[in-house]
């Protein structure tokens, strides 16, 4: 083989070889920004930096007392114990993970609608929940009734998980992340 045809493949074998590592570069380097802008709580992102939209979290409000409602008292099943007499003391209720995808940090709120203005709304950060399944994808959340929510022996309240829409959510989104209730006061 002549010098001239050496060289011209050599040459060919280097552009070919440096055109490979340019677009590979390239690839990696988009795989890397992508895994920059992954987050806790958006869609898991497999290896190959593909983005699949199964692996949502999906935040919702839990009610807590399996047996459901109590008797005679509609929209209660939230309300904490009265601690021996008179009405509840406290909204309780869950904020559970039912997605596939890892959850965190947002806020869980309680509002108190005939509440006086400062203590109306209730909040509280939850750090991280875990995927569905996973030990820890609910946790229990108090509140405090105010004095003031009290009307006419119903304390009316709205529970929201995600109030501020920090979670990116699968199909559901946000329309589970809240229910309304109301605790009644025994008559007198």
């Amino acid at each position: 083989m002549n010098t001239k045809k050496i060289i011209n493949l050599t040459l060919l074998a280097v552009v070919a070889t440096t055109s490979l590592i340019n677009t590979h570069s390239a690839s990696a380097q988009k795989m890397l920004f992508d895994r920059k802008k992954i987050t806790l709580g958006t869609p898991y992102q497999t290896a190959g930096g593909v983005i699949s939209p199964k692996h949502n979290p999906d935040l919702i409000v839990k009610r807590l007392y399996p047996g459901g409602k109590p008797p005679g008292a509609p929209r209660s099943a939230f309300c904490g114990d009265n601690q021996g007499g008179g009405a509840a003391k406290t909204v309780i209720f869950g904020a559970q993970n039912k997605g596939r995808g890892a959850a965190g940090p947002f806020m869980v709120r309680v509002t108190f609608p005939d509440a006086k203005k400062l203590k109306r709304v209730q909040e509280v950060k939850v750090a991280h929940l875990p995927s569905a399944g996973s030990s820890g994808s609910t946790t229990v959340r108090q509140f405090s009734i105010p004095a003031s929510a009290w009307k006419g022996g119903v304390a009316k309240f709205e529970m929201r998980v995600d109030p501020y829409n920090k979670v990116k959510e699968g199909k559901t989104g946000e329309t589970n992340n809240i229910r309304t209730g109301f605790c009644v006061a025994p008559a007198t």
